[in-house]
């Protein structure tokens, strides 16, 4: 099976520190991938990405998107990008491919 990098951004942002819409929905991503060697989680000052396999990222990308908007979201950016898994593949993940190094 296909691995997925989710990517999204929450809006609306706030100057000094992320809001509560986006802290729940980081929260729920980094708690869903702790322990799990297959995921990734990513969080940068535009956004946060999620890698692994493919029904994992989705279920978690629902959690995601109800907790922000149940915290007040306004938006909810997400780009899906279908990448080939690493446990089967000598190419390096999606993640790797991007990260600026």
């Amino acid at each position: 099976m296909a691995n997925l990098l989710a990517e999204f951004t929450i809006e609306p942002f706030e100057a000094a520190a992320p809001g509560p819409h986006v802290q729940a929905a980081i929260q729920i991503a980094e708690e869903r991938a702790a322990g799990d060697p297959a995921l990734s989680v990513e969080v940068g000052p535009f956004g946060t990405s999620i890698e692994g396999p493919a029904a994992v990222v989705l279920e978690i990308v629902a959690a995601v998107n109800e907790a922000a908007v149940l915290k007040g979201a306004t938006r909810v950016s997400l780009q899906l990008t279908v990448a080939p898994s690493s446990a089967t593949s000598e190419k390096p993940t999606l993640t790797e491919q991007t990260s600026k190094e």
